[in-house]
């Protein structure tokens, strides 16, 4: 094909497609919701903050993900202990299930 039909049909392609959505800034808000109608993120304007001295029942979310962590490190190959504070727990002994 000739170079000038590739670039006329390249230009005309380009004006039909739309624009491309502008980069959020990220500094205009302290959060921000992904909209799927539009597919952007839109900020929120104010956000409704609590104390974590009054949330309960979190504080074994540290040692459940540093857990984790390690677990997941140790089947991939890595240093359990060199990444996370991983304890492993006591192999369980209570009866097995049975499955038939």
């Amino acid at each position: 094909m000739d170079t000038a039909l590739l670039t006329r049909i390249a230009e005309a392609l380009e004006r039909l497609a739309p624009p491309p959505p502008p980069t959020p800034d990220l500094k205009a808000a302290d959060g921000f919701v992904w909209n799927p109608g539009t597919g952007r993120l839109a900020p929120v304007p104010e956000i409704a903050r609590v104390p974590l001295t009054l949330l309960k029942g979190i504080e074994r979310l540290d040692t459940v993900g540093a857990r984790l962590l390690g677990v997941v490190l140790n089947m991939a190959g890595g240093s359990v202990q060199s990444e996370s504070n991983y304890e492993p727990q006591a192999q369980h002994t209570g009866t097995p299930l049975r499955t038939g």
